[in-house]
């Protein structure tokens, strides 16, 4: 298996040496050399992914280590998921980096997609790997093998009650803990070594906050670590307070600013999902909001917290959140309640403002019409 693998690394070294090369991005991702346009379809494009035997059974025995691990079907789960997200988004020739080059072109992110969701289900699909395309094989192993290696970390499934003590034991205090129960998964990015984009550690004052993000930038974010946007074609919320990385202690704050996306189809922790991420800041470089417009930086408001250089910031946890509730998916494989709660509310809440919407316009109809009958 060893010689298999290092055949495939070699044939990515081509590829992935020359990207490394690159200047950065506003996004803070590399540059990826021009590839011919894949279809997946064309005979030229199948041959490209074809495996002889000893190879495709090395990496499905690479594959099955790696699904069969402790929780790693969530895990491997959202990986997935965050890269299908970024593949389906509109803004995938920035958010869908890094992008498996060696396989196709970013033109060929649809055919993509529909391979991927044509997998079947991580807890399943150790027993269903030999069904699969070479195809479906060579974007496994990019996924789960090559990048998460190459990148140095891996993600590891705590509970609620893990978090809390985890953040006491590191001497942060956060508010609305009590949100955490209604996550769909609560994942800890473990670092492995120093090239990890999450291994910076924090010397000075520090404190804990959430931020909420698109979860299509998630991909990225793992892979790239999180990076300013301001100023970019990358911003999407703005930058009223000045550049940088907002942060709130709130959770709520927080998770007003997430957005939930389509994912991979075969996800057993949902559809559509939504991430807050729970990071580590630097206060020596932070800007934290005021309450009063004199101490106020920038008229930052007090529930703000925002950091100018993307140094200032580690992610240390994913909080994962489930749509499928509250739009209709109904998913068999996920167990627990996730952000139903949550999730209800909402929608109850938005047919009574409807109904209250509604009423008003009668009673103004009404009333004109009273008035028009005394003339």
């Amino acid at each position: 298996m060893q010689k298999v693998m290092g055949k495939y690394y070699r044939e990515c070294a081509s590829t992935t040496a020359h990207t490394e090369r690159l200047p950065q991005a506003a996004c803070g991702t590399v540059s990826q050399p021009q590839q011919p346009r894949c279809c997946f379809t064309c005979p030229h494009c199948v041959e490209q992914s074809i495996m002889d035997l000893s190879e495709r059974l090395g990496v499905i025995l690479a594959l099955e280590q790696e699904f069969t691990g402790l929780h790693r079907t969530e895990s491997c789960d959202l990986l997935l998921s965050a890269f299908v997200s970024a593949l389906k988004s509109s803004r995938r020739a920035s958010v869908c980096r890094p992008f498996p080059t060696h396989i196709c072109s970013v033109e060929g992110h649809q055919a993509l997609a529909s391979q991927l969701d044509q997998l079947p289900a991580i807890p399943t699909t150790e027993t269903r790997l030999h069904s699969t395309t070479d195809l479906q094989l060579r974007l496994m192993q990019w996924i789960f093998l090559h990048m998460q290696h190459k990148r140095n970390f891996s993600l590891t499934l705590i509970t609620a009650a893990q978090l809390a003590a985890e953040l006491q034991a590191a001497g942060h205090k956060l508010q609305d803990l009590s949100q955490l129960t209604q996550c769909r998964c609560i994942l800890r990015i473990d670092n492995h070594s120093s090239s990890s984009p999450h291994s910076t550690i924090i010397r000075g004052p520090k404190t804990a906050a959430y931020h909420g993000t698109d979860f299509r930038n998630v991909h990225s974010i793992l892979h790239n670590g999180l990076l300013a946007a301001s100023g970019t074609r990358l911003q999407s919320t703005g930058a009223v307070f000045g550049s940088g990385i907002y942060l709130a202690e709130n959770f709520n704050v927080a998770y007003s600013f997430c957005t939930a996306r389509e994912g991979w189809c075969g996800s057993s922790i949902g559809k559509y999902l939504r991430c807050v991420l729970l990071c580590e800041v630097d206060m020596d470089t932070a800007v934290r909001g005021s309450s009063t417009r004199q101490t106020a930086t920038n008229g930052l408001p007090e529930k703000y917290i925002l950091v100018p250089r993307p140094q200032g910031v580690v992610v240390r946890y994913l909080l994962v959140f489930t749509d499928d509730a509250l739009l209709g998916h109904t998913n068999p494989a996920a167990g627990g309640q996730s952000g139903r709660a949550r999730h209800g509310a909402a929608a109850v809440c938005a047919y009574v403002t409807a109904a209250y919407i509604v009423l008003m316009l009668l009673l103004a109809v009404w009333s004109s019409m009273k008035h028009s009958s005394r003339w």
